[in-house]
Formats: structure tokens, sequence, C-alpha cells
């Protein structure tokens, strides 16, 4: 009878481990680290204007969260919690701010939607995912070819624009 017993309890504690894991949920909230390769231009990218650069990465359209730059690596990365296993759409934000920190300009982005749903998808980016065309003052030069040469990228002022085509008026 104790025989019969044991094997019972066994049992039920086996049934008992299966309700419990049955219950649990794949979908559950993780934490990931994102690694993304910066892009070549702004690799290349020198600073003749006294600043920072930035990258930012947001999840769903949530809070901005900064990224890791590591130069030496070529790499941008964050940890990003609270991500479930479906697909996310990610943007990453690469960013100039002059030295006064009063003016901040855009440098590059890629937006791509990502699907974590099967727990072995990745966050990363590839450097030609990038939209490096951002133009602030409209005067045909890139933010990025402004930063690069000392000009404001929020200037179409003749002598504080590196050329294009400004209009005065």
């Amino acid at each position: 009878m104790q025989f019969v017993l044991n094997i019972f309890k066994l049992l039920l504690a086996f049934v008992f481990f299966l309700t419990i894991s049955a219950c649990s949920n794949d979908n559950t909230e993780a934490t990931t680290e994102t690694v993304t390769e910066i892009p070549d231009v702004i690799q290349k990218f020198t600073l003749t204007t006294p600043g920072t650069l930035r990258a930012w990465i947001t999840v769903d359209a949530g809070a901005r969260t900064e990224m890791t730059i590591d130069s030496v690596a070529g790499t941008a990365s964050a940890t990003i919690t609270g991500l479930t296993r479906a697909s996310h759409t990610v943007l990453i934000e690469y960013e100039f701010t002059d030295n006064t920190g009063n003016i901040t300009v855009t440098l590059a982005t890629a937006s791509n939607t990502i699907d974590l749903s099967s727990g072995d998808g990745s966050l990363a980016f590839s450097g030609t995912d990038f939209d490096t065309s951002y133009d602030d003052d409209n005067d045909g030069v890139s933010n990025m070819d402004e930063i690069a040469n000392g000009t404001d990228p929020w200037s179409c002022l003749i002598g504080t624009s590196l050329i294009g085509n400004c209009t005065l008026g």
C-alpha cells in the first residue's frame, strides 16, 4: 500500500509540475543586449566642431535609450529590458550635439521591424541600413558634411554654410 501511495504522490507531483510548466508564458519579458554596427560614414566621421556624438535606440515608439558607442570596435550597444517574443519596431538614431548643448542635429537613422517571436532574433542593424541624408538648413549639404567641415548645419547664411543652395530672403 505504501508503494502505491508513493507512486500516487510522485504522479501528483509530476502533474503539478506539468501544470505549472504549461502555465508559464513564453512571451515573458526579457532583457536583450543589442549591438549594432556603426555606419561606415559615421565611423569615418571626423569632428572639427567641438561636441558629442550620441546614439539612441527606441523600441515600439517607447522611451529613447542612449547607446554606448565603442569607436574601436565600430559598434553601438544598449541593454533593452521588457521585450516580449513578438515583432518590434526599432529605431536607431545618431545625433551630434555642439559643446554648448544648444544645437543637436540628426546625422543618421535606421528603422526596422524585427521579429523576436522565435526567441533567437537580434536587434542588430548593419551600417548600410542607415539614412545619412539629413540637411536641417536645406542648403543641399548634409548635416554630417557641415559638422565635419566646421559649418553650421542649421544656418543657410553665407559664411556659415559649407556650400549649397542657400536662398536669402
